[in-house]
């Protein structure tokens, strides 16, 4: 999931995906959703290495899939990397939804951070619209919590630590072989048109590159039967997994 968000927002998606795969691991970021505040700052760092050894508990030797969205894009690939070096062949594809860690200017960055300076219910409401492709009716009830979550000491931790400077490294990428999608939504407004080239420029040849209509920052949320389904698709066509 992406920065101040959780893993409550995959659950339509998800409930969709559920039958089709063993089991579906959904986890809070330190800090984030059900999760308590870390005890130490939550650099980008220190969020890739608690990811890094939660999931390796959790999942073991088996093979995954990885989906990520916003953040959880970055945290994702960084999870594949590392995953890959220990258990070579386990990850059998990437689901990347609007993903982050694209190289950004100087302009582009300070654009970004600065949208996420919301301290009330209307500047809510008008990040969510940026967000979404079409905000839905509960949104104009829980404008309210984002400001607080925004406050939350994880989030605000690993908003001090990201740099301009930090992408996905270009070599981590180049590495991966397994199958690859990235969505990014034709109403993606929140991310610079120059992340999804970026992206364009160095993912591996393999990954297919998709925009579709109706799918803004999060099409888990705008379109999760759509996207659910665009995925076994997907899986079904590249992916052999053992029974």
């Amino acid at each position: 999931h992406g920065i101040s968000a959780s893993g409550t927002g995959f659950a339509s998606l998800f409930m969709r995906l559920r039958q089709h795969c063993k089991r579906v691991i959904v986890p809070d970021y330190p800090g984030h959703g059900l999760s308590s505040d870390p005890t130490v700052p939550l650099t980008v760092d220190a969020l890739f290495d608690a990811m890094e050894g939660a999931l390796d508990e959790l999942l073991g030797d088996a093979p995954v899939v990885v989906i990520g969205n916003s953040l959880g894009g970055a945290v994702g690939l960084d999870y594949v990397a590392k995953r890959e070096a220990k258990r070579p062949g386990s990850v059998k594809a990437v689901i990347l939804l609007s993903p982050a860690g694209a190289r950004s200017s100087a302009e582009e960055f300070r654009a970004l951070m600065g949208s996420f300076g919301v301290t009330n219910r209307g500047e809510a409401l008008a990040f969510l619209r940026r967000v979404y492709h079409r905000p839905q009716w509960i949104f104009q009830l829980l404008a309210h919590e984002l400001p607080a979550n925004l406050r939350r000491r994880g989030v605000a931790d690993l908003f001090d630590s990201i740099t301009v400077e930090r992408s996905v490294p270009e070599d981590d990428l180049s590495r991966l072989g397994m199958p690859m999608l990235l969505v990014w939504g034709q109403s993606e407004r929140l991310f610079p048109g120059s992340h999804l080239d970026w992206w364009k420029r160095h993912l591996p040849e393999h990954a297919i590159v998709e925009q579709p209509e109706g799918m803004g920052h999060c099409p888990h949320v705008d379109a999760p039967g759509r996207l659910a389904h665009r995925i076994v698709s997907f899986l079904r066509e590249n992916v052999t997994m053992p029974s």
